[in-house]
């Protein structure tokens, strides 16, 4: 048994996260993606690339609950998720710079989801 700490776990949970935000579940989305982010930092800490793209997954469906904020005429869960989509965005292109470098694909695509 992996236990709930290992890092396959926290793939697995990622992954879960992508399957509810194609079945528009931002909400049980952001708790696994959530629960990656826990294991991930704990365990590979918060410089590594996996987490970076964990910080991704958590910007991309902060993104998703705020338009469903916005749609439902909540501007103060919609700035809440908006202000969580940019502060995990931003961390996901921090850490593809400095690990990756400044031409890595993944770090473009970070750029791409800061607007």
């Amino acid at each position: 048994a992996l236990g709930g700490a290992h890092t396959d776990v926290a793939a697995a949970a990622n992954n879960l996260g992508l399957v509810y935000s194609a079945i528009d579940e931002p909400e049980l989305a952001l708790k696994c993606h959530l629960q990656a982010k826990a294991i991930q930092v704990a365990r590979l800490g918060e410089d590594n690339p996996a987490f970076a793209a964990t910080c991704t997954n958590i910007g991309s469906v902060s993104q998703e609950l705020a338009e469903k904020a916005f749609r439902a005429g909540n501007a103060e869960g919609e700035e809440a998720a908006f202000l969580q989509a940019e502060d995990h965005y931003t961390r996901a292109v921090l850490i593809y710079r400095v690990k990756l470098g400044g031409t890595h694909p993944e770090l473009a695509t970070a750029l791409h989801n800061t607007g």
